[in-house]
């Protein structure tokens, strides 16, 4: 059984809603942290541009996580 809590982490972002959210988080970060967090956030979203390239890399790294 799901509670309304659920629906709002389960439910889809839009893409544009998504990347203003991480936006939002990285400006918070104000620190040198924040400065390379956004840099390999660039670099993932440019290697991996769609939603299904970044799942299909990350079961490729599940899949060698669990041998």
């Amino acid at each position: 059984m799901s509670s309304a809590s659920d629906d709002f982490w389960d439910r889809p972002l839009a893409p544009e809603e998504f990347r203003s959210r991480v936006a939002k988080a990285i400006a918070e970060l104000e620190t040198a942290e924040g400065v390379v967090m956004r840099e390999y956030l660039d670099w993932f979203c440019r290697k991996y541009p769609t939603g299904a390239d970044r799942l299909a890399y990350i079961r490729r790294k599940m899949a060698e996580l669990s041998r």
